[in-house]
């Protein structure tokens, strides 16, 4: 599975090695039981509530910020079978959402939660009712607190 990442935010220093190495963790955890084939590319846009608004309108009709985005490409018709995840994830949101304001632990935990979520809609869960949002942040915090995920989790944010 290839990662490709793009970091379109000014806020923060992010590792961005440490992000692709968590993203390739979570995704195989989150295609571990899924029932649609696993991806063979990743794309992965780290990226501010401006950006974050305009695609949260463009693609879901809704106005303001969103947390993280997750869109799964089929393949073409004809094409090699191969399914491309874009994931964009939202890093100022990660920073304000956890007081202090843009502590760097903080906003890396944080910051690492919105890719487990983002993974996790790529593997077809989905959180439209209480019950499901409820079920996927108890899978995320469980995969976010292995011991192979764990060191990765506050090496995101570089200070």
């Amino acid at each position: 599975m290839r990662i490709d990442i793009c970091n379109a935010q000014k806020l923060f220093r992010l590792d961005l090695k440490a992000v692709r190495l968590l993203t390739t963790r979570l995704m195989n955890l989150a295609m571990r039981k899924s029932p649609i084939s696993k991806p063979s590319e990743v794309s992965i846009v780290l990226t501010d509530n401006k950006e974050m608004s305009k695609l949260n309108l463009r693609h879901l009709g809704r106005s303001g910020p969103t947390d993280v985005l997750a869109f799964r490409l089929e393949p073409i018709p004809g094409e090699p079978p191969a399914v491309t995840v874009e994931i964009v994830v939202n890093v100022e949101m990660a920073a304000i959402r956890r007081p202090p304001c843009r502590s760097p632990a903080r906003t890396s935990r944080e910051l690492a939660l919105y890719l487990a979520h983002g993974c996790d809609h790529s593997a077809g869960n989905d959180d439209a009712t209480a019950r499901e949002r409820q079920q996927m942040r108890r899978r995320e915090l469980r995969w976010l607190k292995r011991s192979d995920i764990a060191p990765l989790v506050n090496r995101l944010i570089r200070t």
